[in-house]
């Protein structure tokens, strides 16, 4: 049996935000990037590629508290387009662990929902005349 690839985290796209400590098989080790910040900063968002059909852990390695809200990280499976909340159960301690969907090529993971530009053209847009 053939190793299974490693996964690869980033923040590169409009809103994201981590520091990658390590990966490691299925743990990532994950820091918020507190570049330009004075103190902590709760936010951050990422997204995992090559991870379909693995249980993930994600662990928080700041020395700042646990980065969750009560409803546990938000998750989307189409890049960012849709959310939900993963639940306080997926959450312990400093860590988060998730089923990646057999079939799903990237998963984000934030702090909350992101509303981005993106986020705001798209709404405008429902709001565009057609006969102007």
């Amino acid at each position: 049996m053939s190793p299974r690839p490693a996964v690869a985290v980033d923040a590169d796209f409009p809103g994201g935000n981590i520091a990658v400590d390590a990966v490691t098989d299925d743990l990532i080790e994950v820091h918020q990037e507190l570049r330009d910040t004075v103190g902590d900063w709760f936010y951050w968002y990422f997204r995992v590629r090559g991870g379909a059909g693995r249980r993930l852990t994600i662990r928080f390695t700041g020395p700042e508290p646990a980065p969750f809200t009560a409803r546990g990280p938000a998750v989307s499976l189409d890049t960012g387009l849709s959310w939900y909340w993963l639940g306080a159960d997926s959450v312990s301690g400093t860590s988060f662990t998730f089923d990646v969907p057999a079939g799903a090529d990237e998963v984000r993971f934030s702090f909350a929902m992101p509303y981005l530009e993106a986020d705001l053209r798209r709404f405008l847009r429902s709001y565009d005349d057609p006969d102007d």
